[in-house]
């Protein structure tokens, strides 16, 4: 029996009008794989599943059944369709940097070899978001009914959590997957948005960053 996940991606994709092999190809998986997910034999991870929704549009919580409500995220510019999220956050502090370039009327040229932004991993951004919430390893265990130790290897990246205890955590943190997975509350929404304000040599800066982002691996 097919599960909500697996229903939602298998009507996502039909109404999008792609293949399973198209979508396996932007989603950067097997298309085999895209098959067990959409007939619910294998679960995605959670770096997989936000590539499911960036590749539809749509939000986490959504592909997981967990609302019906303001599914759709804001558009991306078609040219930014094949950005993972970690390269879609990349992206934001360019975006940010070019911002405060541009009011401090800095000309001088960027080094896209070189340039460095601030970048977290998962586990430092789930710890971090513990501690703010004044909550102890054990509390969180206890909340997601697990084991200490099983938590820990979260916060240490030594395990990743599985979509539906990603969504759990979250809701504990009373954020959005979104907030948690990328450490910003809207980067898409933050992203569309910055870069329809862009003009001239600050546009031609940020395509060319893009460009160097889709060559990565």
């Amino acid at each position: 029996m097919k599960t909500e996940l697996a229903r939602r991606l298998t009507e996502l994709r039909l109404r999008s009008g792609l293949s399973q092999k198209e979508v396996a190809e932007r989603v950067n998986i097997s298309t085999q794989s895209c098959s067990h997910y959409e007939t619910g034999w294998r679960t995605p991870v959670i770096h997989t599943l936000y590539r499911f929704a960036q590749v539809y549009q749509v939000t986490p919580e959504y592909l997981l059944g967990y609302t019906d409500e303001s599914s759709e995220q804001p558009q991306l510019p078609g040219a930014l369709y094949s950005l993972s999220m970690p390269k879609l956050a990349k992206l934001n502090d360019f975006l940010n940097f070019v911002s405060f370039s541009s009011e401090s009327n800095t000309t001088q040229p960027i080094n896209l070899n070189t340039a460095s932004f601030p970048e977290e991993s998962f586990g430092r951004r789930l710890r971090l978001f513990r501690r703010q919430a004044r909550l102890s390893q054990a509390d969180m265990a206890r909340s997601l009914d697990i084991t200490v130790q099983a938590y820990s290897h979260y916060e240490t990246e030594r395990r990743t959590p599985s979509p539906e205890t990603f969504y759990r955590i979250a809701q504990i943190f009373q954020i959005s997957m979104n907030h948690l997975f990328t450490g910003e509350p809207d980067v898409i929404a933050n992203i569309s948005e910055k870069i329809n304000h862009l003009t001239g040599n600050d546009l031609l800066q940020v395509n060319n960053y893009i460009m160097y982002l889709k060559c990565q691996p």
